[in-house]
């Protein structure tokens, strides 16, 4: 199987997020399936909302393609890992003859280099470039919109639901909602 992992903060998961998912799924058919790993912590992001809460946004957006090859992990709760980590316990978690890609965005792609195990990165995940507005890279795939989950969290923190409701997808505004996420800048980064 040859498997499309997509791993982030989603804090929260927004549509740039959803549209990645959907564009893998339709477009690529060389990929069986997307898994969408929100990270327990996340070097340089402080004050993410709490674990489970993006955990159940991502499920409560990527709902919508049930039954379509989609999976949530929770491979990392209650740990703080870096990818080449995450990606070594996937290959012993998985049957031998599964393939991986690391999807990762544009914008993402001279900072990699810096991370921890890159090398390694590549090997056990061939990197999956997708484009994002306003960045340019001849490998990526020019899927994403200018979609910015700092953005949105300002617009939250001003009470913006209104505006904010553009780049999320429903189910995930109402969870934001329900557990006052990103009010008051209780959650800036």
């Amino acid at each position: 199987m040859n498997i499309a992992v997509f791993g982030g903060s989603f804090s929260p998961f927004t549509l740039g997020h959803f549209f990645v998912v959907g564009h893998i799924l339709m477009n690529d058919p060389d990929i069986d399936q997307v898994m969408v790993i929100p990270c327990f912590e996340q070097e340089g992001k402080n004050n993410l909302a709490p674990y489970d809460l993006r955990l159940e946004m991502c499920n409560a957006a990527l709902k919508y393609f049930a039954g379509r090859r989609v999976v949530v992990s929770d491979i990392e709760r209650n740990t703080r890992s870096f990818t080449v980590e995450t990606l070594r316990l996937l290959h012993e978690l998985t049957p031998p003859g599964d393939h991986f890609r690391f999807v990762m965005g544009a914008d993402l792609i001279d900072s990699a280099k810096t991370w921890n195990g890159w090398e390694e990165i590549e090997k056990l995940a061939p990197p999956y470039i997708v484009g994002r507005a306003g960045i340019s890279n001849s490998e990526a795939t020019p899927i994403c919109p200018a979609v910015s989950s700092t953005l949105i969290r300002e617009l939250l923190s001003f009470g913006d639901y209104l505006t904010a409701e553009k780049y999320l997808c429903r189910d995930v505004l109402d969870i934001i909602k329900r557990e006052n996420l990103y009010i008051d800048n209780q959650i800036a980064n």
